[in-house]
């Protein structure tokens, strides 16, 4: 994992990233919908390994589908409310790139821009042929990521993530280098009627979907589908 994000996520994100990212009921269901529209079987007997699980949005959607789930994550803030919402998962606190499978899993994910949080494309790459290695003949790789090969310019690099009455949280991108964008997170906290102000920046992958198209057949894997839904990429995988 990229020290910066990490650092970040500590430090910023991980207090507001439920907030941020929406309803876990609500944000599992959407979830459970895509992976039954992208073909994962029945659950039941099988087992699942959840890469960069958050707060638990789509190791509770496995969960309801019937597998038996390990929810990998380093933050300490976000897998406590991973064990509240999927009281059901096996918990690991670990760096995804230093996570050792300890069996051969049906399905493994990496969703929500996890692979984009690595330190470069070569780590990226790594860590899609150790869940090949990881995976049995026919095992499914289901990940997600923004795409943010394409520079964005002028005021288009200014994206207001959410607000309310309490939390504005807006992203500023700065364009560093052909491998990486810098996000620079802005968040305002209402704390006892006064705006308090904080920020963080990590530098994040820009992974293009034909880089990952190739890094994933390269690795021994037939994509199967991919889609685009609400800007960020969808790939699931078949390993053959």
């Amino acid at each position: 994992m990229n020290p910066q994000a990490k650092e970040h996520y500590t430090n910023l994100l991980a207090d507001v990233y439920s907030w941020m990212s929406g309803d876990i009921s609500q944000k599992s269901e959407e979830a459970k919908q895509y992976l039954l529209s992208a073909g994962i079987p029945e659950g039941k007997g099988r087992s699942a390994i959840d890469l960069g699980a958050g707060y638990g949005i789509h190791a509770k959607a496995l969960v309801e589908l019937g597998y038996d789930v390990t929810a990998v994550d380093f933050s300490d803030k976000l897998l406590d409310e991973l064990k509240h919402n999927v009281p059901a998962a096996v918990v690991v606190n670990a760096d995804i790139t230093e996570y050792e499978f300890t069996y051969k899993p049906d399905i493994v994910l990496c969703m929500g821009d996890t692979l984009t949080h690595l330190d470069s494309t070569e780590t990226a790459g790594k860590l899609i042929r150790k869940i090949a290695a990881a995976l049995p003949e026919g095992g499914m790789f289901f990940s997600s990521w923004r795409e943010l090969s394409a520079e964005l310019q002028g005021e288009s690099r200014f994206i207001p993530v959410k607000s309310d009455n309490s939390r504005i949280l807006t992203c500023f991108l700065e364009y560093t280098s052909e491998e990486y964008v810098t996000v620079h997170d802005l968040l305002y906290r209402n704390v006892s009627g006064k705006w308090e102000f904080s920020s963080g920046s990590y530098n994040k992958l820009r992974l293009a979907s034909s880089m990952a198209s190739d890094m994933l057949k390269y690795s021994g894997f037939e994509i199967f589908s991919a889609v685009c839904k609400k800007g960020m990429e969808h790939f699931a995988c078949k390993k053959i």
